[in-house]
């Protein structure tokens, strides 16, 4: 019992640590190889997963952590880690940015559906840190959603309408996915607050 709680406790404290470094390889990988990694039309998708880990360390690391900030700010709690506590912060990040985003980018070129999804989940996320900042206080998160999520997602979906990957109705479709997706998150925290 008391290696699974020290193990937890490694796990809560250090996983967007992790990402920072797999971000920073990631990063280093992608500019030696760059001739190669951009012959891929969907170079721009595998490029978005280190940013989001960027995110994820920003959230984590930066002054006023991002789930005490979330938990008072967004659900008026009075505690830092309800609803939304650590643990499970860290997988939903996990499973979400680093995943899904990675299988996103895996079938794009079959299927690229999911990866639009996640991109309009992304900026929604994004604009989340930005307006928050901007009408009130630094939302942890809000420095990596400014400079990378919200511009680059914005130059992903601009190139794949640009390159006729996807069209206007697929547009649409995947911003109401990409944004039910996203609220949908919060009414599920909220619903864990009110137990």
């Amino acid at each position: 019992m008391v290696k699974s709680e020290t193990l937890k406790k490694i796990f809560e404290k250090y996983w967007s640590l992790f990402g920072f470094v797999l971000a920073m390889a990631s990063i280093s990988w992608i500019i030696i190889h760059r001739d190669t990694f951009m012959r891929n039309h969907f170079w721009m998708l595998w490029a978005f997963i280190p940013m989001l880990m960027l995110h994820n360390f920003e959230e984590s690391f930066f002054p006023g952590n991002f789930l005490p900030w979330f938990n008072r700010t967004c659900f008026q709690s009075d505690q830092d880690f309800f609803p939304s506590g650590r643990t499970p912060s860290a997988i939903f990040s996990i499973i979400n940015c680093w995943i899904l985003t990675f299988i996103a980018a895996t079938i794009a070129n079959h299927f690229i559906y999911l990866a639009v999804v996640m991109i309009f989940f992304f900026i929604q996320n994004a604009w989340m840190h930005i307006s928050y900042t901007l009408s009130s206080k630094y939302s942890p998160g809000a420095i990596t959603s400014f400079v990378l999520l919200a511009p680059f997602g914005g130059y992903i979906l601009y190139t794949l309408i640009a390159t006729g990957k996807i069209n206007i109705v697929t547009l649409i479709i995947c911003y109401l996915v990409g944004s039910l997706l996203h609220y949908n998150m919060f009414f599920m925290i909220r619903k864990l607050q009110k137990k």
